[in-house]
């Protein structure tokens, strides 16, 4: 018996999208009584060119909330994914966590408070934490980054 080959095609190299530039969402001000803590999750559609296309939410976290995720992330751009060193558009999830703001004495009432989505990997890296005596960072953060590409 002869040896087979392979019919098999190997997979394309593919390299997915990476965040260049992000604006994080901020806490929406008419629901800062509330003080509740809430979580979205977006999918969006980047270009070949690595602009944000087509946002959409598919879980929601009440209107004021998914306002201010889709205001922030179209004005997110992506390192595009790439297929076989070619650009090609993509499909991620980008999940939003909001947490209410804290009051503090030094800023004479609620600060300003942001919502951080998690990027693409490799280019993920959250701040540090900040010094002692310095403004606290923003109290949001992201869990792993949910996105996957996905084919069309």
């Amino acid at each position: 018996m002869g040896a087979t080959a392979s019919l098999a095609q190997p997979e394309p190299a593919v390299r997915p999208p990476s965040v260049e530039t992000k604006v994080d969402a901020i806490y929406p001000a008419d629901q800062i009584a509330a003080a509740r803590q809430v979580t979205l999750v977006l999918r969006i559609t980047i270009a070949a060119d690595g602009s944000v296309t087509d946002p959409e939410v598919i879980e929601s976290g009440g209107p004021a909330f998914d306002a201010a995720a889709l205001a922030a992330v179209r004005q997110w751009r992506f390192r595009p994914a790439l297929r076989e060193g070619v650009p090609v558009p993509s499909r991620i999830r980008i999940p939003f966590l909001f947490v209410p703001p804290v009051a503090s004495a030094a800023d004479g009432g609620v600060s300003q408070q942001t919502a951080n989505a998690a990027s693409a990997p490799p280019s993920s890296a959250d701040a540090g934490p900040t010094a002692p005596g310095a403004p606290p960072a923003p109290i949001v953060s992201m869990p792993a980054f949910l996105g996957h590409l996905s084919r069309r």
